[in-house]
């Protein structure tokens, strides 16, 4: 988010679940169908305490390539297993939430 200069939202969202789209407004224009799994793929691979350098550098481009996603108005919507589920993503209060 710092390289582009522009911040940016992110929403974490439980995985395994949809409720999150109760969350923002539909159609979620950019939803990633299957999501952009680059990112949790090499958490899960990560074992080691002492990376080696080609893990590290391929999770350093994942992590560019979400954080480019933010640069999109709207949030970029990721589960708390690092899959990228949609961006570009307006965030509104749920029907039935009680106002803040």
């Amino acid at each position: 988010m710092r390289a582009h200069g522009r911040g940016g939202s992110l929403l974490v969202v439980p995985s395994k679940t949809d409720v999150w789209r109760e969350s923002v407004v539909q159609p979620v224009l950019y939803a990633l169908v299957p999501p952009f799994s680059a990112l949790a793929e090499l958490m899960e691979e990560h074992v080691a305490e002492d990376p080696d350098r080609r893990w590290a550098d391929a999770l350093r481009r994942a992590v560019d390539g979400v954080a480019g996603l933010t640069a999109v108005d709207g949030a970029t919507v990721i589960s708390d297993q690092y899959e990228v589920l949609a961006f570009g993503a307006k965030i509104v209060r749920r029907d039935g939430s009680s106002l803040v």
